[in-house]
């Protein structure tokens, strides 16, 4: 349960940080 937690976390800033990198490609 800990483990899938975590991933989640990781897998939602990393999604967050793509995003964030795409946008300033974009802008």
């Amino acid at each position: 349960m800990k483990g899938e937690k975590e991933r989640k976390n990781d897998n939602k800033k990393r999604k967050k940080k793509k995003k964030k990198k795409k946008k300033k490609n974009w802008a």
